[in-house]
């Protein structure tokens, strides 16, 4: 073979590769990945992950409940999680869908009277 051919070769194919992990790596940056995890790792980040990742698992908690994704013993311990955040004095902007979601719930008489 050809030095210069295989030297193009080369070049396009380093090209190529560099341009494809460029372009995997914005669409993995860009992929909102919280909706696919498992409900229950969903429960452990918003009881015990701070700031943006709590209050993305609380979001994508309240959107699995609100369409019935979510088996009774996870509604109810999201439940009983969404009521302690509830009760502090202080809560984040980020968690005001989450605990407005309890309303609803309440409303449609989908929390239990303990709960309620």
């Amino acid at each position: 073979m050809h030095k210069p051919a295989l030297a193009a070769a080369i070049l396009l194919t380093a090209t190529g590769a560099l341009t494809a992990t460029i372009y995997a790596t914005r669409v993995y940056r860009k992929t909102a990945w919280v909706g696919f995890k498992p409900s229950s790792w969903l429960l452990q980040d918003a009881r015990t992950g701070s700031g943006l990742t709590a209050a993305e698992a609380r979001y994508a908690l309240a959107g699995r409940l609100h369409r019935g994704g979510l088996s009774t013993e996870q509604a109810n311990a999201f439940i009983e999680h969404l009521l302690q955040l509830q009760s502090r004095p202080w809560v984040a902007s980020l968690d005001l869908y989450a605990l407005r979601s309890l309303g609803i719930w309440f409303s449609k008489g989908q929390l239990s009277p303990t709960q309620a």
